[in-house]
């Protein structure tokens, strides 16, 4: 084992030897003889060399010693010194050797020489020397060595932290600490494997991997002028279902007629078309189910002409089994002369002014006797033109003459003329009457007949023929018998 002196011991006796050597040398100094130094050096003070007994380079006098005896005497005293001080250190390093003990150990790292051995370096059998150690950071990993520097041993491990990532290994060397605890990653926001790009989880340490807890439904993004799926390059309503979709506008209607699209963020109908109105037609062309069929058809409800003989809307349009169908179930009104359209046809009073009767067939008014009291009555009404069958008896066997008067009655408004054909439609002409005017006026004709045979009976054919007027009057026929009208000779002759 080595025993060291005090440092402090050291110092004290260099200090007194170097005293004791400046005591000795101003001594010499004093005697103005040459002094012996350390080292073979001599110092002399010679005080009578100086001229006029005065000290040289200023000094002061009265045999003071000048400055450069004084830089002599101090420059002598630093010699001393040193050469004291290795004297000394000399006899220091042999009384330590001759007392130096070696440790079992070796030369453990305390700045001493514990193995007495000079040669080997401080710290050289210490057992720390070389052992793995954690340095002064916050993991707990062992990644340095024990060095022995100015006789302390110092952990060598290079600065610096070993954080605990994510990765199932203990990388701060402290079961204390979770997996990924020092992991930047962790924590953070993060987008799992969806369709959009939204942050919408956070990063989680799973089985020594990072796990991002994003919901995996995708966001979809609908119109609404946010980027629901984080994705700028996506139109807006990109995913909406809407967008698309068949819609019905702003129209009376509830027909999908148009596509929804996305506008300024809002969903918009593309139906421009028309309010469709529901015909009768047995569609529901309206797309409601709540309007009958027709409901918003124009011809509902307006006059009609049904399935008879005039022009008349005596009915209404309604709507049956899906089409259009006239309720009119009058008869068929048949014009007469009453200055009214009666068949509405848009002539009024038509057929009752030129309608061009003819004479065969005509219908058979009657019989009147034409030489015997009485002799009868024929009458007959209308408003247009007409022929009749009249038949005019023999009730004496021929010795007397057959007389009949036929007279017209034309109402104000209408003019009719009278003609009169004896036996057939193509016989002479007994008599015509053509009184004009437009007011109720009378048309005569006179018939007389004598054959001198046994039976003087015969036919006559009447015309009744419009002259003129624009409206329809009726007219009355009549033909009464045995009268005869003065002034009418026979005209009817065989």
């Amino acid at each position: 084992m080595r025993v060291d002196r005090p440092r402090t011991t050291v110092k004290l006796l260099r200090v007194v030897f170097g005293a004791l050597l400046l005591s000795v040398a101003a001594c010499q100094f004093d005697s103005l003889g040459p002094a012996p130094l350390h080292d073979g050096a001599v110092l002399y003070w010679d005080a009578a060399a100086e001229p006029d007994g005065a000290a040289s380079d200023g000094a002061a006098s009265d045999g003071a010693r000048g400055p450069d005896a004084s830089e002599s005497v101090a420059d002598a005293a630093e010699s001393v010194a040193d050469a004291s001080e290795s004297v000394v250190d000399a006899q220091l390093d042999a009384d330590v050797d001759a007392a130096c003990v070696p440790e079992p150990i070796g030369d453990r790292c305390d700045g001493l020489d514990d193995d007495c051995d000079p040669a080997t370096a401080d710290g050289a059998g210490d057992p720390l020397l070389g052992v793995a150690c954690d340095g002064v950071d916050l993991d707990l990993c062992a990644e340095g060595a024990w060095v022995c520097m100015a006789g302390e041993l110092v952990c060598d491990e290079a600065p610096g932290d070993d954080p605990e990532l994510c990765n199932g290994i203990d990388d701060d060397c402290d079961p204390t600490t979770g997996d990924g605890a020092d992991d930047g990653l962790i924590g953070l926001a993060c987008d799992g494997p969806d369709d959009d790009l939204c942050l919408g989880g956070v990063w989680h340490c799973a089985g020594g991997a990072p796990l991002c807890d994003d919901d995996p439904a995708s966001a979809v993004d609908l119109c609404n002028s946010s980027d629901d799926d984080c994705d700028p390059a996506s139109a807006d309503g990109a995913d909406d279902p809407l967008v698309g979709a068949r819609c019905d506008g702003p129209d009376s209607d509830r027909c999908p007629e148009g596509e929804q699209t996305c506008e300024s963020g809002l969903l918009t109908c593309s139906d421009f078309t028309g309010g469709a109105v529901d015909e009768c037609n047995g569609v529901d062309d309206d797309c409601d189910p709540a309007t009958a069929d027709g409901a918003g058809d124009v011809l509902l409800g307006a006059s009609c002409d049904g399935l008879d003989g005039d022009l008349c809307t005596e009915g209404v349009t309604v709507c049956l089994l899906g089409a259009p169908a006239c309720g009119d179930v009058t008869d068929t009104s048949v014009e007469s002369c009453n200055a009214i359209d009666d068949d509405c046809d848009g002539m009024t009073d038509d057929g009752f002014h030129n309608t061009d009767p003819v004479c065969e067939g005509a219908p058979l008014l009657g019989t009147v006797v034409g030489n015997a009291a009485p002799g009868g009555l024929l009458t007959a009404t209308a408003g247009s033109e007409a022929f009749y069958l009249v038949r005019i008896t023999d009730s004496s066997g021929g010795t007397n003459r057959l007389h009949a008067t036929i007279t017209l009655l034309s109402g104000a408004g209408a003019d009719y003329d009278l003609h009169v054909r004896c036996l057939t439609c193509t016989g002479a002409l007994a008599s015509s009457s053509t009184v004009r005017g437009p007011a109720s006026h009378t048309d005569t004709v006179g018939i007389r007949r004598d054959t001198g045979g046994s039976d003087d009976s015969f036919d006559v054919r009447i015309e009744v023929r419009h002259q003129s007027g624009a409206s329809c009057a009726p007219w009355t026929l009549v033909v009464t018998g045995n009268v005869a009208i003065s002034g009418i000779g026979e005209n009817c002759p065989n």
